[in-house]
């Protein structure tokens, strides 16, 4: 799922830095903050699925998926 839907990041990172600071810190803001998740949850989405099969497995991003209920960062 991370690997497939890290895009969402994009936007779930502009609505909340918009709620949190203004439209325009959202737009601009939010959509470098919202890319940077995205690569990295997209990264190590991708990473998850090529060690899963090794134990112990854990997973490194935080929520786990990206509809997961997140506590504040």
């Amino acid at each position: 799922m991370n690997t497939s839907l890290g895009w969402i990041e994009v936007p779930r990172q502009m609505v909340k830095i918009n709620e949190e600071k203004g439209d325009l810190a959202g737009f601009f803001w939010g959509s470098l903050r919202g890319l940077t998740y995205c690569l990295g949850r997209s990264l190590l989405g991708t990473y998850g699925m090529s060690i899963f099969l090794f134990p112990p497995y854990r997973t490194l991003v935080k929520p786990d998926f990206i509809f997961s209920e997140e506590k504040e960062e």
